[in-house]
């Protein structure tokens, strides 16, 4: 989250990436919308969470 908070921020400061005011929530984490966190959250989810499940389906097969 720290390093998203960081190079989303230097993204936007720099010109790289804009954002529409219209269809974000308002709310920022340094330069960046809390949409973009979104993502990284999601993905410290699911990704461990995909990863025990083929952990399991595998050592049910062996």
């Amino acid at each position: 989250m720290i390093m998203t908070a960081v190079f989303d921020s230097l993204l936007i400061a720099v010109g790289i990436v804009g954002y529409d005011l219209d269809k974000i929530l308002g709310i920022y984490i340094g330069k960046a919308p809390i949409e973009d966190f979104f993502y990284a959250i999601l993905a410290a989810i699911i990704i461990p969470a995909l990863w025990n499940r083929n952990e399991k389906n595998h050592d049910q097969h062996a």
